[in-house]
């Protein structure tokens, strides 16, 4: 019998006066419970962060920061979502990094090609980022901690222990009460910053206001052209002039990858998509070095009121996106909710798509106050 269970059996026996083995059955019983709080209790603990590369720091343990509040950012700049609220987690390092919260940036690379650790700190400080940063290649970490879609925050207890996993995207209202009562739980009792809200908008994908965002490869992508997809290998696709919200269609020679659609660069070609939303984004690169890719909005180019922040005008008047490094590009910027159709043209082989999104990158109103956890 188990040492733990002896004890308990033992224990139980003394108490009620029996030793005819009568209290064992009870006995067992509740040293099961005791063993399965105890499993429950250590599942919480927060998992080691064993990554590939470190930058911004040198490498860190969950354990050297035990009694401090530990946030864990998982995302990647690849992730249009992550890009929306990195400005809010660079925020609360500010804010809160020197009174006691650890903010450590987790980035999950879902793409082979921003593997190099070299173009990964060349994307890091094109960002601004200034906390840690542990690079999860092989996605040790985020299997850790069951990490689903991008991005997610872990918030860690000063014990070391898993508080919360929440989606900041949601809340960011929500995320930094979360962190003001951990300030607390450490014993932080300074003053803390007042908590604006600063919400995203409700997304009811239901009633089909805003068109889903969507991947572009063959293992998750919204191909429209009746060819289909021919994986990895170069295909031709005629455009067929009649397009579904949620859906891209192609023209040209064009290569299907896990989770890219590559341009062969063998005749002229574009992608378009129809979408009815605010703005759009798009995960793009060309590790072949650097392309202009031409976009257009219902046949023309993009109304200057309406240009997402990394559009450029061309000497030929057309708006422009440069693809080099895989990164996300905001190409249309509009805080209503409107239909159009968007053609991307790029001219050089190599220059990949990987997902598009179209919902704001910023709030687009901070005075509804969605419900938040209390704490």
């Amino acid at each position: 019998m188990p040492q733990d269970v002896l004890c308990v059996v033992t224990c139980v026996c003394v108490c009620c006066g029996a030793h005819d083995g009568s209290c064992v059955h009870r006995a067992i019983s509740l040293c099961y419970t005791m063993l399965l709080s105890r499993h429950i209790e250590n599942d919480r603990r927060a998992p080691e962060l064993y990554g590939s590369f470190w930058f911004n720091s040198k490498p860190l343990t969950l354990r050297s920061m035990q009694g401090d509040v530990v946030l864990l950012f998982f995302w990647d700049h690849t992730s249009i979502s992550s890009l929306r609220i990195l400005k809010h987690i660079n925020r609360l390092h500010e804010q809160y990094g020197s009174i006691g919260l650890r903010v450590i940036g987790v980035q999950v690379s879902e793409y082979a090609l921003i593997r190099d650790p070299v173009k990964k700190e060349e994307i890091i400080k094109s960002y601004g980022i200034k906390f840690p940063i542990v690079a999860d290649d092989e996605h040790r970490i985020a299997d850790s901690y069951r990490i689903g879609p991008l991005p997610i925050v872990v918030l860690i207890a000063p014990s070391g222990d898993i508080y919360d996993t929440q989606e900041p995207k949601g809340s960011i209202s929500r995320l930094e009460r979360s962190v003001q009562y951990l300030m607390r739980q450490a014993g932080y009792f300074g003053e803390l910053p007042f908590v604006e809200y600063t919400d995203y908008p409700s997304r009811d994908f239901s009633v089909g206001m805003i068109t889903p965002d969507f991947d572009l490869g063959y293992i998750r992508g919204s191909l429209g052209n009746s060819e289909g997809y021919s994986p990895e290998l170069p295909a031709e696709y005629h455009d067929p002039e009649v397009y579904v919200d949620g859906k891209f269609y192609a023209e040209g020679v064009w290569i299907a990858g896990r989770t890219s659609f590559a341009f062969a660069g063998e005749s002229p070609g574009y992608l378009l998509f129809s979408y009815t939303g605010n703005d759009v984004g798009i995960v793009i690169g060309n590790e072949n070095g650097v392309d202009t890719v031409a976009v257009t909005v219902d046949g023309s180019p993009i109304e200057a009121g309406l240009w997402g922040s990394d559009i450029r005008l061309d000497d030929a008047g057309s708006t422009v996106v440069r693809s080099g490094l895989l990164r996300s590009q905001h190409l249309i910027s509009s805080r209503a909710v409107s239909s159009h159709i968007v053609k991307l043209i790029p001219k050089r082989s190599g220059t990949t798509f990987y997902g598009v999104a179209f919902v704001p990158f910023e709030p687009i109103s901070e005075a509804d106050k969605a419900s938040f956890r209390n704490n």
